[in-house]
């Protein structure tokens, strides 16, 4: 199943997609997929060929190099998915094709610095029908925060996912109109927590 998005959300996040530079002079050295042009990473993502899961591949191997050199992170990408990381950056190439994928990927980094973990978290087991997944503890603390913050009444501080917190979310997913699930998935996430710290940080 592709990534959707309600087309609202989208502006908030690509127009965190800046330039990203290693040195003053914008040079840097790049290996692999890296020294793909964006124009060749899109042509992959539409094609969904070898190519495609390659460049994902290669994303997930530089995400845990940057957590590892990373002051203060121990995961930039807590709760976000390779799919999700590439639907973003091919919005991204859409704009600006002769990018180099790194740049991209940096680029895209960048903007989730304000919702990574900064320390180990333990994982918390997710079930709800035929969805499930493995969450951090301090993702669920930041989605409990988050509602709890636009007036749902669910138990700040906890770190399980009870009947209460599939309810908030449930009536979140409504309001924004998105697919209702009470499930935690990427488009919920993206609305609840990583719009509102781009709006945040805007201020």
């Amino acid at each position: 199943m592709g990534i959707r998005f309600v087309p609202a959300i989208l502006p908030a996040v690509l127009l965190s997609f800046g330039v990203s530079a290693a040195d003053g002079e914008g040079k840097f050295a790049a290996k692999g997929a890296g020294r793909k042009s964006c124009e060749a990473f899109n042509q992959a993502y539409q094609a969904k060929n070898n190519e495609y899961y390659l460049y994902g591949g290669w994303i997930e191997g530089y995400v845990s190099a940057f957590n590892s050199f990373q002051k203060e992170t121990y995961d930039i990408t807590p709760w976000q998915t390779t799919e999700l990381m590439m639907f973003f950056i091919s919005k991204h190439c859409e704009k600006q094709p002769e990018t180099r994928i790194l740049t991209a990927v940096n680029t895209m980094l960048s903007s989730f610095a304000a919702t990574r973990l900064t320390k180990e978290s333990d994982l918390v087991e997710v079930n709800l029908k035929n969805s499930k997944s493995y969450f951090y503890a301090e993702t669920l603390l930041a989605v409990r925060e988050a509602l709890h913050g636009q007036g749902y009444d669910v138990d700040v501080g906890e770190t399980n996912f009870d009947e209460k917190l599939v309810k908030a979310i449930l009536s979140y997913q409504k309001s924004k109109g998105l697919t209702q699930s009470g499930f935690p998935d990427q488009q919920t996430l993206v609305n609840l927590l990583l719009i509102p710290s781009h709006n945040t940080s805007a201020q």
